[in-house]
């Protein structure tokens, strides 16, 4: 388990994900990136806790841990 799973999940509308494996000490805002979603649009759980955007910078998920990035919407 010396990986991180990552799911991104670009539209919130649909089951579409991209799925990859990322070394562990990643951090949280360089796996957004990776994912290739806009970060003012993203949001992140590390397993069930969520994490916000202004710590993205300095949080890496342990070892076995599943990262999930989702597309939130915004506006109306």
């Amino acid at each position: 388990h010396d990986k991180i799973r990552v799911v991104a999940r670009p539209n919130p509308f649909t089951f579409e994900k991209k799925e990859f494996f990322e070394p562990v000490g990643r951090t949280v805002a360089e796996l957004v990136e990776k994912s290739g979603l806009a970060r003012e649009f993203a949001a992140v759980h590390i397993g069930t806790e969520y994490v916000p955007s202004d710590i993205w910078h300095v949080v890496r998920a342990k070892p076995g841990c599943q990262v999930s990035i989702v597309f939130v919407p915004q506006g109306g």
